[in-house]
């Protein structure tokens, strides 16, 4: 899931990026790697500050 995560976001389009922004977050939650969820996760924050569902999600992550 992941892989298929990164190739579309290699495609550069806009109408889908934020999706795969969020699924790439999550891929790499159910992975274990929730530093790297974090990470990104507050990249995501930067470009979309008024996603709550995801401040939320940031939150939980630093717990982690």
């Amino acid at each position: 899931a992941l892989d298929a995560v990164v190739s579309g976001l290699e495609l550069d389009n806009n109408e889908c990026r934020r999706q795969l922004l969020y699924n790439r977050i999550v891929a790499y939650e159910h992975l274990g790697d929730f530093e790297k969820a974090r990470e990104l996760c507050a990249q995501y924050l930067v470009d979309y500050p008024s996603d709550e569902d995801m401040a939320r999600e940031y939150n939980f992550l630093k717990t982690r």
